[in-house]
């Protein structure tokens, strides 16, 4: 799966945890991505789901970042970040996704640390395979949004240390798959039920007044809601069996005698069809009918 990062995070692959011209802004304990207020208001949720990253001590994030549901951490002692991110792989070690990107041989590796005044400082450590990784974790969350990580990994005497990528800050991204429905010429904005190795169409990515005007986005435009098969899997069936049996699973959807899905996410009604192209997600019922 390719993320939808758009122009959005092109100045991110210039940032790494040791540059300090970078303005950041220090968290105690917890970091929370959600969707921005505008966006909810055209939602018809009691709550909308957000998710919080939890750990012990003070991380820095970059202040400059423009969105709710993303952060870059940068001029961090890595060793908190390290330790909560393998504590968040850990707890979602039975359905995480890791997708390698890159491995390369090295003799040594950067990890940051602060010294006694609180300057970044970079030590370097001899990985035990003399080799780093750079990888994406796919995460599908309790609350049924799907959250990323994008980050640089080594073992050292044994143990996982994730630090930034050498052209990129660790980034975490929390995905709201989006769609526009329309009822008695009201609007609403709904939370898409998506596996967490598919991607969406629809995104506060896109400007909320583009989304909410005229009828291109409206469902059941099928240009915006059918959904391509993930690249992990190469044929047809493999492709279907990952949908189907991630509806099932994590969704507690209900498998219908034609073959569709029924599913309630969030107090909406979706049917999932699964064709030979592409799979899609139909809207069935508002939340108050």
């Amino acid at each position: 799966m390719k993320k939808i990062m758009f122009i959005i995070l092109c100045f991110l692959l210039i940032l790494c945890s040791g540059c300090i011209t970078n303005p950041v802004i220090p968290n105690d304990g917890k970091v929370e991505l959600y969707i921005e207020e505008n966006f909810q208001s055209y939602m018809p949720y009691d709550e909308v789901p957000t998710f919080t990253f939890t750990f012990n001590g003070n991380l820095n994030t970059i202040k400059e970042v423009p969105r709710t549901y993303y952060t870059v951490f940068s001029q961090n002692e890595d060793q908190i970040l390290s330790d909560a991110l393998e504590e968040l792989f850990n707890k979602y070690k039975k359905d995480i996704y890791i997708e390698l990107l890159q491995t390369q041989d090295v003799k040594t590796t950067k990890f940051t640390t602060l010294d006694e005044k609180g300057k970044v400082k970079n030590i370097e450590y001899t990985p035990d395979d003399n080799k780093i990784y750079e990888e994406t974790a796919y995460i599908p969350l309790d609350n049924g949004l799907t959250l990323t990580v994008d980050y640089r990994r080594f073992v050292y005497q044994g143990k996982n240390y994730y630090t930034w990528r050498i052209r990129q800050s660790i980034t975490m991204w929390l995905y709201y798959p989006l769609m526009v429905v329309q009822e008695n010429e009201e609007k609403k904005l709904l939370i898409v039920p998506l596996p967490h190795l598919v991607s969406t169409h629809l995104s506060p990515q896109l400007k909320l007044n583009n989304m909410m005007k005229g009828k291109e986005y409206v469902f059941p435009n099928v240009l915006y809601y059918g959904y391509n098969y993930p690249d992990k899997f190469e044929t047809l069936e493999e492709q279907q069996k990952y949908v189907r049996e991630f509806y099932l699973n994590h969704y507690n959807g209900t498998l219908e005698e034609d073959g569709t899905i029924s599913v309630n996410y969030l107090g909406i009604d979706f049917q999932i069809v699964l064709e030979d192209n592409n799979f899609k997600v139909n809207y069935i019922s508002h939340i108050n009918n």
